[in-house]
């Protein structure tokens, strides 16, 4: 995941398993869940006007019909204005399921 002020771009590794997209949430900092489909064929996608200095617990399932996969999760922290992120391990994903997405996590300097 590369994190600026007010962007996060997460990856995932895509499962075997088709779908029929991704689904990728988190809460604003307005309180206001956000829901965005993601293509089945994407793996990733760029969380863009969010809030510096923020904390964000992400979410990815993956659909296909009406069934939903576990979701993997990961927090990030976006970087407040000039600030230099460190370097880190940041915050790991959860461990999904088999055959689930998974979030890869890094940080930009």
């Amino acid at each position: 995941m590369a994190v600026t002020p007010t962007t996060l771009e997460l990856g995932w590794l895509r499962p075997q398993a088709e779908v029929d997209r991704f689904v990728v949430s988190y809460v604003s900092a307005g309180n206001q869940r956000v829901r965005l489909e993601v293509p089945p064929e994407a793996d990733g996608t760029l969380l863009t006007d969010l809030m510096p200095g923020v904390e964000y617990v992400v979410t990815v399932t993956a659909e296909r019909g009406r069934a939903v996969s576990y979701p993997a999760a990961v927090r990030a922290n976006t970087g407040m204005a000039g600030q230099r992120l460190g370097k880190g391990p940041g915050f790991p994903a959860l461990d999904p399921p088999p055959q689930e997405p998974r979030l890869r996590a890094h940080r930009l300097l």
